[in-house]
């Protein structure tokens, strides 16, 4: 439930007020390296052809959610409950 109260709060936000936020929002291109192999492969059999970034939204701690944007609409492929999609150097420092 804790995921359903954050994403409520992120609906009080314009998309424009997420994107400037530093560490609430990111967009990465596609295709990433970056991304884990099971991440980068999945998005893949569920975008549509003119999506070129995914997004990501940062919960508590380690916890995110991937998906892709279609307007103002965030379409989730991915939980990441241990950060493990789009690895930081940080983590592993």
């Amino acid at each position: 439930m804790e995921i359903l109260a954050e994403l409520r709060d992120f609906e009080q936000f314009t998309l424009n007020e997420l994107r400037n936020t530093s560490d609430t929002f990111s967009a990465y291109g596609l295709p990433q390296a970056a991304l884990c192999k099971e991440a980068y492969d999945r998005p893949a059999s569920m975008r549509r052809d003119d999506m070129t970034e995914i997004h990501r939204l940062r919960l508590q701690g380690a916890q995110r959610l991937y998906g892709f944007l279609d307007g103002n609409v965030f379409h989730v492929v991915w939980w990441d409950p241990e950060h493990d999609v789009y690895p930081s150097k940080k983590k592993h420092t």
